[in-house]
């Protein structure tokens, strides 16, 4: 829970670059998400600041109610962060559907490998079949 009279509650990192708990400045830098104009406490999860700003990470939150930041900077800096984000989550997909193709291209290539290999059988017992019958025939004529 963190408690804040007027202020901002900021939601980030707990560790940065090593150091935990990392101190305001060093959460600011990097993704985080705010609760603007909060007076009392709020939990310091997901659920009350509507999403994560780094998942898999241990997060930790800030009253800001000196106006330590003001609003225009903090919005300048979540807009950064949310371009952030939705760029990590485009390079994602691109590297999803990457995956996707290369695996559909990698299934192609070895259908293409199987039906070489069968003609390549079809032909090998289409030669053998014809020395056979070729070697037959040079023996019924022999007898005559």
């Amino acid at each position: 829970m963190c408690k804040c009279n007027k202020g901002n509650v900021f939601f980030g990192l707990v560790e940065v670059d090593g150091y935990s708990p990392a101190g305001f400045d060093d959460m600011y830098g990097n993704s985080f998400a705010v609760k603007w104009n909060v007076t009392g406490e709020v939990a310091c999860n997901e659920k009350t600041f509507g999403f994560d700003p780094q998942p898999g990470y241990a997060k930790q939150c800030f009253c800001d109610d000196i106006e330590y930041e003001d609003e225009e900077c903090i919005r300048d800096e979540l807009a950064y962060w949310a371009e952030q984000r939705e760029s990590q989550k485009l390079e994602v997909e691109e590297a999803e559907e990457s995956e996707k193709v290369s695996g559909e291209y990698t299934k192609v290539v070895r259908e293409q490998i199987d039906y070489e290999k069968i003609i390549r059988d079809e032909e090998a017992a289409f030669a053998k079949e014809t020395a056979e019958r070729l070697k037959k025939e040079e023996a019924e004529r022999a007898k005559l």
